[in-house]
Parts: structure tokens; sequence; C-alpha cells
């Protein structure tokens, strides 16, 4: 067992104590209510409940161990007032865990179970004052709470497993009358990122009252009006390209790169999907033009040897129509000028005068 007989005496002094409800910025410490209506009668009566402490005196050393005594033999007014003596000290400690997602009531709340506990198991025999003992019973309450509250988030086996062994030789400790250390959160920091104010999707923005949180969210499953501007731009460009290819060109480009539809307007429905392909196609020409590696991203095309079967003809004759369509588009989009709906590049005009 630890020799705490020097142990420091944790109850804080009134002045100090009391200080986070009477300053200018008490309202920004205090309860955090995120739907703003009850804020202003959970800080009124939690300062209440504060002022009200101010009327019992802090014990001395000699006093708790009277009082230990008379609990001893029952007497619920001793127990009362060993409570009431200590109250301050759980606000002092639920300060400390007031950037963890619990609000300050339900933090001093936690804690004063923790308090209930300690009256009740102290023994002064231990050697060592009331507060020390106190404090780490309310550290443990409080701290359980904030448990529960990750357990609402599904946690990796490993963990959990850690967790229920530092709470066991925690509460272990405890029981032995022995100072159990760091706080749980320090042992285990990962658990800190899951300790956030719960938000509610329909709680208000400020002091709107038709609008809630939900209105402003992303639908991540619908582009963004950023991401539809780029991908319309892709597919109009998409769509002077195919004009420029002969028939048998355009076919082929269509099916390997799932463009079938893409000289209508894309529906709504299927505006995403449509944009898109027209974004792969768009990513390969340009994959091409700057000497990259070619994309293997086709959208909902088909293979070399799919086409073929569609349009007669073999796999590697499909190949060649596909990267001579592809060269013609990038030229078109270098040199636009050249280029007649379904004609000819300035390339193909300059073979056909050589040979004449």
């Amino acid at each position: 067992m630890s020799d705490l007989s020097a142990g420091r005496d944790e109850n804080p002094s009134e002045s100090a104590e009391l200080s986070f409800l009477s300053g200018p910025d008490a309202n920004n410490d205090c309860v955090r209510d995120p739907q703003g209506a009850s804020r202003g009668a959970a800080l009124s009566a939690l300062g209440a409940y504060l002022q009200n402490m101010r009327t019992t005196d802090l014990l001395s050393r000699e006093a708790e161990v009277d009082l230990s005594t008379r609990m001893r033999h029952g007497d619920e007014s001793a127990r009362e007032l060993m409570i009431l003596s200590n109250l301050r000290l759980v606000v002092s400690i639920a300060r400390r865990y007031s950037d963890r997602g619990l609000a300050m009531e339900d933090l001093i709340e936690e804690g004063n179970l923790g308090l209930m506990k300690a009256v009740d198991r102290f023994n002064p025999d231990l050697g060592f004052r009331f507060s020390t003992y106190a404090t780490w019973w309310i550290r443990q309450s409080i701290e359980r709470a904030l448990l529960n509250q990750v357990h609402m988030i599904r946690l990796p086996v490993h963990l959990m497993e850690k967790i229920n062994s530092s709470l066991s030789k925690r509460e272990h400790d405890l029981a032995m009358g022995i100072d159990p250390g760091e706080d749980l959160f320090t042992i285990h920091p990962e658990l800190l990122p899951l300790l956030r104010e719960p938000l509610s999707l329909d709680m208000p923005l400020g002091d709107r009252e038709d609008g809630s949180l939900l209105d402003v969210l992303e639908d991540t499953e619908r582009p963004s009006a950023i991401r539809l501007i780029e991908l319309r731009e892709d597919h109009e460009q998409i769509l002077r390209c195919l004009s420029i290819l002969r028939e048998n060109e355009r076919r082929v480009v269509e099916l390997r790169f799932g463009l079938e539809e893409v000289t209508t307007p894309p529906m709504e429905d299927h505006l995403a999907a449509d944009l898109d392909s027209s974004h792969h196609l768009s990513a390969k020409i340009r994959s091409s033009r700057q000497g990259g590696r070619k994309s293997s991203e086709r959208g909902d095309g088909m293979t070399l040897e799919a086409v073929g079967k569609i349009l007669g003809v073999t796999r590697e004759r499909v190949r060649q129509i596909e990267s001579h369509a592809l060269a013609k588009m990038r030229s078109y989009l270098e040199h636009p000028e050249g280029f007649s709906a379904g004609g000819s590049s300035p390339e193909t005009k300059g073979r056909k005068s050589k040979r004449s």
C-alpha cells in the first residue's frame, strides 16, 4: 500500500473554486447546451448550486476523523455533513473534464456519486486526508460516465480489452486504498478523439427556426456543385471531340468508354454517372497528351474483345481504331481550327495531298 500520509489536501480555496461562474466568461466555461434553448436556465441552476456550497465550511483533519467515527456508529447527519463539505472538491475535479463531451452539471452529478462512495469507504486509519481518497473515487466515477458515452461507438476488441483491464485494476486499487495513478484518458489517449459532444442533426442553426444542421451537411452520394461544373465541362469537350470522328471511330470510342448516350443531354437521375463517363475519356486524352501512363479507367466501357464482336472486327483492329481516334481527338484539342465535323485532321489532309 502506498504511503500517502503526506498526501496534499485537494480542497481548493473558495474564491478560486467558484470564480469560473462569477467572471465575465462564465457563459463560455460552464454548461454547453447545443440546442441553446435551456442554456440560461441550466447555468442559473448550476450557479445557485455552487452558491449554496459556500455556506458549508471545509473540514479539518480532526473533523474528518470525528465525522468518520460518528458515521461508523450510524450517524447519518455526520455522513451528510461529510458529503456537503466536499462538494466543492467535486466541482474542482469535474472542471478538468469539461471538454470531454459531457455538460458540467452531468460531470458534477457523476462526481457526486463517486464522492458518496468515498464517504462510505473512507478509513482515517489509512493515514491520509479524505480529500485525497475522495479524489480517486470522484475521478473514477466521472471517467466511467465518459466511457459509457464512448461505448455508443463501436470500439476495436483489443482496445476494449485494454480499457476493461485498466478499469479492473483501478477499482481494485481503490478498494485497497491505493493511488490508481494517472487518469484513464492519459493512459489511453486514443479515447480522447471519441469524447465529443453529440449533436442532433435537427438542432437549429443559430437563431434560425426554419433551418437545421441537416440542411447544411454535404450529400456525399451526389457530386458537389464545383464537381458538376467540372464534369459538365468535360462532357461538352467530349461532345466536340466526338463530332470530328468518323462513324466507326466514334462507335469504338463510345463502346470502349461507355459513352453510347453521350450525345444526348444527361438525365437528372443519371447525371453523375453520365458525366463521369465523359470525365474518364477526357482524363484518358489528357494523359495521352502529357505522355503519361495510359489510364485503365473506362467507366462502364467494354473490353476490346467485346467491342470487336459487336463490330465484327478483330480485337487488334479495335485497338488500332481507338488509338487513331484518341490521337485525332488529342490533335483537335490542340488545334481545333483545322477540323470539320466528321472530317479529316490536318495530318490526314497532308497525307492525302502527298499521295496526289
